[in-house]
């Protein structure tokens, strides 16, 4: 019972949680002060971004469970 926007949303996601595993690859060989500072900075707006996603898409469930009257629990794939 997948809608378009949680495959986009899933996609989306799964994007930021490969660009987070790139990152922190990235910061174990940056030596420079600026660069480490610029890739946790990086880091963090990625992390708040996935969380958003995942809270964006149970928001996204739970109301389409409320319009049809049914468990939260039946509406996931």
């Amino acid at each position: 019972m997948s809608s378009p926007y949680e495959d986009r949303a899933g996609m989306l996601l799964k994007a930021k949680k490969k660009e987070l595993r790139e990152l922190k690859k990235k910061i174990l060989s940056e030596t420079g002060f600026f660069g480490k500072r610029k890739l946790k900075n990086e880091i963090k707006n990625t992390t708040k971004d996935i969380e958003y996603l995942k809270n964006d898409i149970y928001l996204y469930r739970r109301a389409v469970a409320w319009n049809k009257k049914k468990a939260l629990k039946t509406i996931r794939r």
